[in-house]
């Protein structure tokens, strides 16, 4: 337990390495940061834990850093363990490790941050949210950085070319780790992903799955830069790759931040 001047860390029962910084006083906002294949909740997204606990502009705002193991189970069975976690994280607490605070009934604001297989993770869960009616769910907004949710542009192209053996351990690989296959372009995790998206917004009830901010990296070698339905368009980071496009560096590298700060000061999209 760690207290900071406007935050208290917390670790929390919920996936794996789950980091929360709940604000001291009564908190407007929830953001939640989920990482990628083979990512780590905190260590991700470098420095922005440290912008949590010194900037002012998250004083007001509840910070969950969502850690999976996003290796072992397939891409919907992780989206059904953060949506179960979703559902516990969008009840600000009154009081954590003995420290009581002033709360709204609700938050008024919930932001998601999911970098590459993240997005499709978010994406999922946010549909379990639907199909069970949840009230919150319209206090969500996306912001993407490097999503998976078109799927990769290596994995066909990189075992075509393997001599047979590896071509049999990737096989073997593939079996272990089942999220592989659901991030290749003709998954049916990635296709039912976009059938149900489009399904909804044709009947103008999938306002949720609708991303309100994407950052792509014009570098990126791991997945396809493609817009996903009716997403908004996507802000270009021309330095950084699919790794370093979530890895705010302070002082050099703060475009996820300034992203970030538009949806939680643009009060007319919620």
């Amino acid at each position: 337990m760690t207290t900071y001047d406007n935050h208290q860390m917390v670790f929390l029962n919920e996936g794996k390495n789950t980091t929360a910084y709940f604000a001291l006083k009564k908190p407007k906002g929830l953001i939640i940061f989920v990482h990628g294949l083979g990512g780590h909740a905190t260590t991700t997204w470098k420095d922005f834990p440290i912008i949590v606990k010194n900037f002012t502009e998250f004083n007001d705002y509840d910070v969950i850093f969502y850690g999976y193991s996003s290796l072992d189970s397939g891409a919907s069975s992780n989206a059904l363990l953060f949506y179960n976690s979703l559902k516990k994280f969008v009840i600000p607490p009154v009081e954590f490790l003995g420290i009581q605070r002033e709360v709204l009934s609700s938050y008024e604001k919930i932001i998601i941050a999911a970098h590459s297989l993240g997005a499709v993770v978010t994406r999922r869960a946010l549909l379990f949210a639907n199909s069970e009616k949840a009230e919150w769910l319209s206090l969500c907004k996306m912001f993407l950085l490097a999503p998976a949710h078109k799927g990769s542009s290596l994995q066909g192209m990189v075992y075509e070319i393997l001599p047979y053996i590896l071509k049999v351990a990737t096989t073997i690989y593939k079996y272990r780790h089942p999220v592989i296959n659901d991030l290749e372009f003709d998954s049916v995790t990635l296709k039912s992903l976009k059938k149900e998206s489009e399904k909804l917004l044709r009947k103008k009830k999938g306002d949720f799955t609708i991303s309100a901010a994407v950052l792509w990296s014009l570098n990126d070698k791991v997945v396809l830069n493609e817009p996903f339905c009716m997403d908004v368009t996507p802000e270009l980071e021309m330095e950084k790759d699919h790794m370093g496009v979530c890895k705010l560096d302070l002082g050099s590298y703060m475009k996820p931040f300034d992203e970030l700060k538009k949806l939680m000061c643009y009060e007319e999209s919620f």
